[in-house]
């Protein structure tokens, strides 16, 4: 939500570009595959801006990573979360 306030500042952009995040990965694909294009090509001649809004969205990922850490399951006995941030999340193998 910070993200999104703040991004605002310096392009409109509507809350709908936003719908089918669900989750890290859903952020990071809306980034890498409308977002990111978007904001090169509204401030391509405007670095300043550009650097600005690319340091938003590492302030937003990386929180949004934390997160996902902070709330893993632990692995038992450890101290390690049971899954890596980003790391693709598999369903169990059924049992036979």
């Amino acid at each position: 939500m910070e993200f999104f306030v703040a991004f605002q500042r310096h392009a409109p952009l509507g809350h709908a570009f936003f719908r089918t995040v669900k989750d890290e990965n859903s952020l990071k694909r809306l980034w890498d595959t409308q977002l990111q294009h978007f904001v090169k090509r509204r401030f391509r001649f405007d670095d300043a801006t550009l650097k600005d809004v690319e340091a938003l969205w590492g302030t937003c990922i990386s929180s949004v990573e934390a997160l996902a850490v902070a709330e893993a399951p632990l692995v038992e006995g450890s101290a390690e979360p049971a899954v890596q941030p980003g790391a693709a999340q598999t369903a169990p193998a059924p049992e036979a």
